[in-house]
């Protein structure tokens, strides 16, 4: 590892990524903990040139009061403490005393729902996801836990008329090997978005075969490009793909298409997968 942008001095890092052959892709792991001061960096990048790799901060807020403090300090402004957050108080056993009077110096605006969802949808943002599962449960007065969350999805579909048989799911992001969801259960889910009055905005943020997203890839030149939209899912031995297309007729169509526990490479598996959503537009 030869450097980290943005520089964290305040961890440590223990690097134990090793190099593969030349051409493969980002196979490493970033684990963090918020209560811990190490960040450890495990698996494989390709030999050869520079290679970067992305992962999540452990502590948001400290990272912002700590590069805050460093530009208002390049600035010439003085700063009479340090930088802290209130789970960095929470690890030190140390407690937080609110300020008697606060100045804001700047608001940042959220980019809106829709984007959010988007940005999610296309580049399968996880930490996104685990945030959109946590955040009705919070509205619903059932707490920010994931189990909470979990309670609050399912109460929501229910209400709505969802058959629920087999729904399991486990965390936000579906990283769970042992989450659950069949096809019933997601077509059913796109089916009712379609009556929702946001399904403007969450069909735009699917990303589209041949052209967006995950799926850019796939179907090109085929007469689902640019037809199909999919979200597509993935842990080791399991591909999905979930999404709508327009029928030969004219109708919106959802679909789910899950291949579990199949035998042979990923690849081979995303073309069998590819070829499904070809056939489909001809239904």
């Amino acid at each position: 590892m030869t450097n980290t942008l943005p520089d964290l001095p305040y961890y440590a890092k223990l690097n134990k990524v090793l190099t593969d052959r030349a051409g493969t892709k980002d196979q490493v792991m970033i684990y963090s903990s918020p209560y811990q001061d190490v960040i450890v960096l495990q698996g494989f990048v390709p030999s050869g040139s520079q290679f970067s790799v992305k992962g999540s901060l452990p502590d948001p807020a400290l990272f912002s009061a700590f590069f805050l403090k460093k530009r208002l300090e390049e600035l010439k402004i003085t700063v009479t403490e340090g930088a802290t957050s209130l789970m960095e108080l929470n690890k030190r056993n140390l407690p937080y005393v609110r300020p008697l009077k606060t100045t804001p110096i700047y608001t940042q605006v959220s980019p809106t729902l829709a984007e959010l969802a988007k940005e999610c949808n296309t580049h399968s943002i996880n930490l996104y996801a685990e945030a959109f599962l946590k955040t009705p449960a919070v509205f619903l007065n059932l707490g920010n836990t994931t189990e909470a969350a979990l309670k609050g999805m399912s109460q929501i579909w229910m209400s709505k008329g969802i058959d629920l048989s087999g729904f399991m799911p486990k965390d936000g992001s579906g990283l769970s090997p042992s989450g659950g969801i069949t096809t019933d259960n997601m077509t059913e889910i796109l089916k009712y978005m379609k009556s929702e009055k946001s399904f403007g905005a969450f069909y735009n943020s699917i990303p589209v075969l041949g052209v967006s997203g995950t799926v850019a890839s796939l179907g090109k030149r085929s007469k689902a490009a640019g037809n199909v939209r999919a979200k597509s899912g993935s842990i080791e031995g399991v591909r999905a793909y979930a999404g709508y297309f327009t029928s030969k007729s004219g109708e919106l169509m959802t679909f789910s298409i899950i291949l579990n526990r199949y035998n042979g490479n990923a690849s081979l598996a995303t073309k069998e997968l590819e070829k499904l959503m070809i056939m489909m537009v001809d239904l």
